[in-house]
């Protein structure tokens, strides 16, 4: 079990009422580090960024489709310092439906260096996205 006081869950997530969850992802509201998983996210295109506003470690990024995707799926860093820095950090091929990466590093980033996750998912299966990450 994971120490939720010790760690940040940020998801690409829709707010329900509930007032532990944040609403996240495009056009969405910071996650902060209290924030808490949902996995009800839709069925349209990834392009999800985090949004931390303080120094962390990413852990685990874990995305679950409900019908394969025929689409490739990218995991870029993209640096506070601008577009010319946006690393590819994995790439899945098309043909899955759940994704479990962990960075094989133990990389620190600064506030403003983030995740991004991409998928065209044309097919229009209902994904879900959880980025998790450590204070630092």
């Amino acid at each position: 079990m994971v120490n939720k006081s010790s760690e940040q869950v940020l998801n690409d997530c829709h707010d329900d009422g509930n007032d532990a969850l944040r609403t996240i992802g495009a056009g969405g509201t910071p996650a902060s580090p209290e924030s808490a998983r949902d996995t009800d996210t839709g069925s349209g295109a990834i392009d999800f960024t985090t949004a931390i506003a303080t120094k962390w470690r990413p852990s685990q990024v874990n995305i679950h489709a409900t019908a394969t995707v025929n689409d490739p799926l990218t995991v870029k860093f993209k640096s506070k310092t601008g577009a010319g820095y946006e690393t590819l950090l994995y790439s899945f091929p098309a043909g899955w439906t759940d994704l479990v990466w962990s960075p094989d590093n133990n990389r620190l980033y600064d506030s403003g260096d983030e995740l991004h996750i991409e998928c065209a998912n044309v097919g229009g299966a209902t994904i879900s996205t959880d980025v998790l990450g450590e204070e630092a």
